[in-house]
């Protein structure tokens, strides 16, 4: 619900950017954030939840922070 209510704000061809880290992933979830999915998941639920309004366009990976051992990857999403 909350990303097809996000994409209705963008205009055609417009993009939201999603980050993604390994917090968000099934390992990272709790009862204040139940939802988890992994990275290589998260384009196919996109694809899905989109039902061809909206799709994955680029899955950047985050410069790394020296200080933190984490992936961190920006999604970015289409509207179509």
């Amino acid at each position: 619900k909350c990303l097809n209510a996000w994409m209705r704000c963008i205009k055609y061809g417009g993009v939201c950017v999603i980050e993604h880290s390994a917090s968000h992933s099934a390992s990272g979830a709790c009862e204040l954030d139940p939802f988890g999915a992994d990275i290589v998941v998260m384009p196919h639920l996109i694809t899905m939840w989109g039902e061809g309004k909206y799709g994955v366009r680029q899955i950047l990976e985050a410069p790394r922070n020296p200080y933190e051992n984490a992936d961190i990857y920006f999604i970015i999403i289409r509207r179509f």
